[in-house]
């Protein structure tokens, strides 16, 4: 079942970033004149020990990859499609960033639920991987 919810929104996700949208279209009109400058900007803030590109040990699941930088997280999946987590997302919160954790909850459109992902420091060379969908993984340092 876990992995089910794991790959639905992964269809989600590449579903998704294969549409263009443009967020910004506004109506010539009083009620629609600000919406453009109200849209969020989603930013992360990793700690310096995730920085750079970790690689999933186990090359038959769906995520291959995530490429942390200091303002972006970056996911490959099994096709090679590269997302940034913050595509589609309305809101983050990092419920956990120290020498050991990063964690974050990411918020979206009203019919996905919020998800949680969670990176456990193990060395300079690997990170355990999990989320809220039940998914546990270890990544090696690229």
């Amino acid at each position: 079942m876990n992995s089910s919810k794991i790959c639905i929104f992964f269809c989600f996700l590449i579903m998704t970033s294969c549409c263009i949208i443009d967020p910004c279209y506004c109506e010539n009109d009083d009620f629609f004149s600000n919406d453009c400058e109200d849209i969020p900007k989603i930013f992360f803030d990793p700690p310096d020990w995730i920085i750079g590109t970790w690689k999933n040990e186990n090359s038959n699941q769906e995520i291959q990859s995530f490429t942390f930088t200091y303002d972006n997280i970056l996911l490959t999946d099994v096709q090679n499609n590269i997302m940034s987590l913050s595509f589609y997302t309305t809101s983050v919160i990092e419920d956990r960033n120290d020498d050991n954790v990063y964690e974050f909850t990411l918020y979206s459109i009203p019919e996905i639920p919020h998800f949680t992902y969670k990176f456990v420091y193990i060395s300079d060379s690997m990170i355990k991987y999990s989320d809220s969908g039940g998914a546990e993984f270890e990544f090696v340092k690229d």
